[in-house]
């Protein structure tokens, strides 16, 4: 298949402290898990005053645009170009060790990608993908991958996904965690529309670690939660009734997926 030449993967510590901070800002429960008076300690109080005044004005959206180049504008280049002095105990060492996963997980990537496309257009209907997609690749010291809902451009055919990874982590498992949070995209570029409260628990049947997750060979094994929804798609993949019909169309006529 060769290099995936659509896939940008970003490694930087203005794209790491910024993936963080939108993270912070913007993750459901990120306030309760985070004591408030951490914000002021020492070095931590410089990054959190970049965050407020980020979200205050309205500018993730043009932050990780000009971070992609694909704006320019001064002002935000000056807030990334602060970001980017802020202090990251033994960055050069992660940096590195950053940059050799990412040559894994793009070679990873370009050798799984046509079969990726091809499940997604049986099961899901999904034929227009991403002209370009970007990675932010954000150092995570903890053994948990963390993937984070993409940003996306529906205009012009474009996500920025993050990942928080340690640079040990296993390229397979991050590309499983990658496709979840990319068919969340994939699904609003496709204009296919899932109930909020559905689309989660959908995806996360369906990887990481799920039952495409092992159609795909990206994983051995599988590990979700039981439910209604589950026992349709485990049934739909192990009678491989993609061969038949799609999965939404299958769910759909159970009465599993209401469209809005």
């Amino acid at each position: 298949m060769g290099e995936n030449k659509m896939l940008k993967i970003i490694v930087s510590k203005t794209a790491d402290l910024l993936a963080k901070l939108y993270d912070m800002f913007n993750a459901p429960n990120t306030y309760e898990n985070l004591p408030v008076h951490v914000l002021s300690i020492n070095g931590l109080s410089e990054t959190f005053y970049y965050g407020y005044v980020f979200d205050k004005e309205n500018l993730w959206d043009k932050l990780f645009d000009v971070l992609i180049n694909k704006q320019q504008d001064n002002m935000v280049k000056h807030y990334l170009s602060l970001l980017d002095k802020i202090n990251i105990y033994n960055w050069k060492l992660i940096e590195k060790e950053l940059e050799v996963f990412s040559g894994k997980f793009k070679e990873t990537y370009s050798s799984y990608r046509s079969k990726i496309n091809k499940f997604l257009g049986k099961i899901l209907r999904i034929n227009k993908f991403f002209k370009e997609e970007y990675m932010i690749l954000s150092f995570n010291p903890f053994k948990e991958l963390i993937g984070a809902v993409p940003r996306i451009n529906i205009d012009l055919e474009y996500a920025v996904i993050t990942l928080f990874v340690r640079p040990d982590s296993n390229p397979l498992k991050a590309l499983d965690l990658y496709l979840h949070e990319l068919i969340h995209g994939l699904l609003r570029l496709n204009n296919i529309r899932i109930r909020e409260d559905v689309e989660e628990e959908f995806i996360d049947t369906l990887c990481p670690e799920g039952y495409l997750s092992k159609e795909l060979g990206l994983s051995n094994t599988v590990n979700v939660n039981e439910g209604n929804l589950q026992a349709y798609i485990a049934s739909y993949f192990e009678e491989k009734l993609y061969e038949k019909i799609d999965l939404l169309s299958y769910l759909e006529r159970r009465g599993s997926v209401h469209y809005i």
